[in-house]
Order: C-alpha cells, then structure tokens, then sequence
C-alpha cells in the first residue's frame, strides 16, 4: 500500500514538472532587419605559437573593425537592402622584437604601408539584399572595387580576399546561423550545420550545439541570450601551404561563444566568442627530388572576438 501511495506521488510530481516546463513561454528567434543605421564594433585578439625544425616563432594580432550597416525600410516581397562600410580599422601585429601598427581614424600615424591597405578598406562600400527569410540573396560592390585596383596594385587580391563581398555575406550570415529553426523555450537544445571557408580546411561543414539560456525584457525590448559551442577535427588531409603541397596530419578546433539577441532587430546582436585550434602538418621538398625531405610543422592558437552592437540612427 505504502509502495503504491510512494509511485503515485512520484508520477504526480513528474507529471506537474513537465506540465511545469510546457507552461515556460516560447519564443521565436528568427532574423529581424528593423530599417535604420547600426554600428557594429567586433575587437578581435588572436595569438598563434609554430613550431618548426627547431625554431618556434609567437604572434599576436589586435584588431578593431567599425563596420556601419544602413538598412532601408523592406520592399512588398519583404526584401531588404543593407549597406555595409567598414568605417575604421585599427590593427597592431607583433612577432618577437617585430611590431606594426596602424589605426585609420589617425592616419598620420603608424605604419605607412600597413597603413595604405586598410585605408584603402574605407574607401569601399558593399550593398546586400537580404530575403524575408533572412537569407543573403545579393552582395555586390567590393569586388568590383578590388578588380579595378589590382591593376595598378598588387595587394589589391589579398585585400578582396579578406574584406571582399564574401567577406560581407559571411558576416550577414554569421549573424543568424545558429537560429533555431522553430519557436524555443529557456533551456531548450538544437543543433546547426552550416559550411564555412576555413584556412587549410578550405569548405568545411560545421556543427554546433546551441541552448536558449535565457529570455529577459531589456530597455529594446526582449532579448534571447543564446550559447554556442561546436568542434572541428580533421586528419590526414592534402592540402598546401601557398603553393607547395602538404599533408595536415591533424587539426582539431574548438570554439565557444554566447550571443545576446534582441528579438525584434538582429542588427543590434552582441555577444563574445572564444576559438582555441591545434594543427600539425608536413609540408613536401621540393618537387621532383628523390625521396624528398619533409619538414614538419605544429602550432597552437586561440581567438577571442567580442561584437557589441548600437544604433545610431532609428528608421
């Protein structure tokens, strides 16, 4: 009798636990584009240590990007362009008693030729068509930009590479692909695949586990805090460094970031992010040699990137 009374207890508190748990409000956190002008800062730090033939080189690299996005009111098909300027570039590079710096808000100051490249960034500007859906239709403007100095400049094809249109239409997507894909609530798991255009990997699928943390009402309104973990392995991989062939051996990266999203505007999305990565790679002789020497290189680093977001003018 007294087992019976213990097991009906117990199936009536698991049952008020989950009626509990159903009553935790939903919410949807999809793109939202609200008309407007938005800054977005996103300071990055990363320190990379290689290791090769004996001889081991440190690096680090602080980087400050000010990127403007103009967003235009949504067309009948809920279409909506966005233009997007890099507005400021502050970077400094440093390798043992090396160091380079340059800040395009002081351009009479720091390093000249590190300095014409990202002045040159400033000068453009790329507009982006986003669908209703939050998907990127359209990027165009920077390419065309980059083409027509690689006549004159031979930088020019390293710079498109990496603030390009691709760059772009990245960034746009970055800021949505862990979304989930219906209504959540607090607590909630799903997980996200997308490609990405990673160094050495080339494209690359990635996954990521993803929780809704928390929903709280803040002075613009509700916001989803959201965290994101995800790892990518890889082995025994042809691949090549500039132009000579390689084989990495191993690579394993492991990122992990936490995201504030306001519901109603993805543009003003803040949050930081932390990379750690470990690769080991052979790279071959020189072609055509017999039994050619390999040389054998290892190097570990880590990313942080922090992404604050304000608007500057409402719609």
């Amino acid at each position: 009798m007294k087992r019976t009374a213990l097991a009906t207890t117990w199936l009536l508190m698991a049952t008020a636990a989950a009626v509990a748990a159903d009553d935790r409000p939903q919410v949807s956190v999809r793109p939202a584009f609200a008309p407007g002008e938005y800054l977005q800062v996103i300071q990055q730090v990363d320190q990379h240590e290689q290791k090769s033939e004996g001889q081991q080189a440190t690096t680090e690299v602080v980087q400050t990007t000010e990127i403007l996005l103009s967003v235009d009111k949504p067309t009948a098909a809920g279409d909506v362009k966005i233009q997007v300027a890099f507005r400021r570039l502050a970077q400094s590079f440093s390798q043992g008693e090396s160091k380079r710096a340059f800040d395009t808000a002081k351009p009479d100051e720091g390093d000249k030729e590190l300095g014409r490249s990202l002045l040159a960034v400033t000068k453009g500007k790329a507009t982006a068509t986003v669908g209703a859906d939050g998907k990127v239709k359209e990027v165009s403007g920077l390419d065309s930009m980059w083409d027509e100095l690689a006549k004159t400049d031979p930088t020019a094809a390293a710079l498109k590479a990496s603030y390009g249109d691709a760059t772009v239409r990245t960034m746009l997507e970055r800021m949505s692909t862990f979304f989930p894909d219906k209504p959540v609530r607090p607590g909630d798991k799903w997980v996200v695949s997308n490609t990405g255009n990673l160094p050495v990997l080339g494209k690359t699928q990635i996954k990521q586990d993803c929780q809704l943390k928390a929903v709280e009402t803040a002075a613009i309104g509700q916001a989803a805090t959201i965290t994101v973990a995800g790892t990518i392995e890889a082995k025994d991989r042809k691949t090549t460094v500039g132009a000579t062939p390689a084989t990495l051996r191993s690579m394993k990266i492991d990122m992990a970031g936490e995201y504030r999203v306001p519901l109603g505007n993805t543009l003003l999305t803040s949050g930081t992010v932390t990379q750690q990565a470990a690769m080991t790679m052979e790279i071959d002789g020189p072609a055509g040699a017999e039994a050619a020497p390999k040389s054998r290189m290892s190097s570990t680093s880590t990313s942080k990137i922090a992404i604050t977001s304000s608007a500057v003018r409402p719609g």
